[in-house]
């Protein structure tokens, strides 16, 4: 009997989300996804979570480029393909958290007081 399209394609990923590196790069695409506002928050937090991805996605494609052997893809229709597909979504995602630190920095950043807050009534 043959393989339907859906067993097809989980018997050629689920050997891959056994690699690590593969689940670490899903898992820092997901924020991205699901709560891109996080990136956008107006504090240190914000700042600090859009900088660490911004680098780590910048990382991602200098490796895509510069590491990775170019053998690995080229001359390869669907390898090709994928590379340069990559390789936009990676540097879209360096640039969007670029974007995020940047608004995130330029936050006001609340003074510390010693004094009690005004009572409210």
């Amino acid at each position: 009997m043959p393989m339907t399209g859906e067993e097809l394609f989980w018997d050629l990923v689920e050997p891959m989300y056994a690699d690590p590196a593969v689940l670490r790069s899903t898992m820092m695409g997901l924020p991205c996804v699901f709560d891109p506002l996080m990136f956008l928050e107006k504090s240190r937090a914000g700042a600090w979570v859009s900088w660490s991805f911004a680098i780590f996605w910048a990382i991602r494609l200098y490796f895509q480029w510069f590491v990775y052997k170019a053998d690995l893809w080229r001359g390869k229709r669907m390898e090709t393909w994928m590379h340069w597909w990559f390789a936009f979504i990676w540097l879209a995602l360096a640039i969007f958290a670029i974007d995020g630190f940047l608004r995130a920095r330029r936050a006001p950043v609340p003074s510390a007081s010693l004094s009690p807050a005004p009572a409210t009534r």
